[in-house]
């Protein structure tokens, strides 16, 4: 996946999805037959929810570096928000990707005899012609993060922080507790085998990449549908400073090459923004050719939250031998 937005170019430096919302033609919107808002609507309040949790998340991910030492030699950190904003943060991403359904029903025309209360299930009813194109489009990042979704949001699943640190250098990073059949609490054996975690110097530039797929892919997927209807839109450049979006980005891109020592090996997201005689250039790729580096010699801390009866955890990138 590759993209490049230019202010002078493109007028904005939004994912490809937001032009064209923004030019919509007469004829296209049927968002108040549906008892939607207007598309456009729809993807400005979902992409304000995401970054909204990319700044949350961002802000306690430096409030952990300038965080001072215990007397252990720890951090005296509060980790409680850092985790809540990741976990807004893989919510936002998931009811983005539904919000570019609700988006393609907004366009389309209504059915009255079809009740289907899931946009995705009632545009396949309705045989909305690239629905199925969306869905192909966005499902290698979605099973990517579904799967941690809904642990968390149906099967009481948890995220912990895992920090690699010594001197001056934090490398944060979080992995879904689960059970074992051992009854050991550690790091959820299929979304992190070996275990392994996430670290949020990798993890922050992957969602960010894949918010512009999730952009391009409704682009790409209302253009057909649009067309099958015979509407086209003009194509005008639509002029949006887009500066929060920029923000984002380059703290993202500033974020430390560093990971955890299994990710180096991994597809690397890259994220860049150039600024030159007024005009921002923001280009995302994934995979790229950009490369990580290992933590040195560091301690390694993790948080453990007892729930009264689990008596055995396991810690990321330990031997299995259960701290209890």
């Amino acid at each position: 996946m590759e993209a490049t937005r230019s202010l002078r170019r493109h007028g904005n430096v939004q994912p490809g999805a937001f032009s064209l919302l923004s030019n919509l033609p007469p004829g296209s919107v049927k968002h108040a037959e549906h008892g939607l808002r207007p598309p456009g609507g729809i993807y400005n309040v979902s992409m304000g929810r995401v970054l909204s949790a990319f700044e949350a998340t961002l802000d306690q991910l430096e409030a952990l570096r300038s965080a001072p030492a215990d007397a252990h030699g720890g951090i005296a950190f509060k980790v409680e928000p850092l985790i809540a904003a990741q976990v807004e943060l893989l919510e936002s991403m998931m009811a983005h990707i539904d919000d570019g359904y609700q988006v393609l029903k907004a366009c389309h025309p209504p059915n009255p005899s079809i009740t289907e209360p899931f946009a995705h299930k009632w545009l396949e009813k309705a045989r909305h012609p690239s629905v199925k194109q969306f869905k192909n489009a966005v499902s290698g990042y979605r099973d990517a993060i579904a799967p941690m979704g809904n642990r968390i949001k149906h099967e009481h699943g948890q995220l912990r922080l895992v920090v690699f640190y010594g001197g001056e250098q934090r490398i944060a990073g979080y992995y879904l507790e689960a059970i074992d059949r051992e009854g050991v609490a550690g790091a959820d054996a299929k979304i992190h085998p070996g275990d392994t975690a996430f670290s949020f110097n990798r993890d922050l530039r992957f969602h960010f990449v894949h918010l512009f797929e999730i952009g391009d892919a409704l682009r790409a997927a209302l253009t057909s549908a649009l067309q099958a209807m015979g509407i086209r839109s003009d194509g005008r450049l639509v002029v949006d400073e887009s500066a929060r979006l920029i923000a984002v980005a380059e703290r993202v891109e500033a974020l430390s090459t560093t990971v955890f020592p299994d990710e180096v090996a991994k597809p690397a997201p890259h994220v860049r923004v150039e600024r030159d005689q007024g005009d921002v250039v923001l280009s995302v790729r994934y995979p790229s050719l950009a490369t990580f580096r290992q933590p040195g010699e560091m301690r390694i801390t993790t948080t453990i939250q007892g729930d009264g009866y689990t008596t055995s955890y396991r810690m990321p990138y330990f031997p299995k031998r259960p701290v209890g």
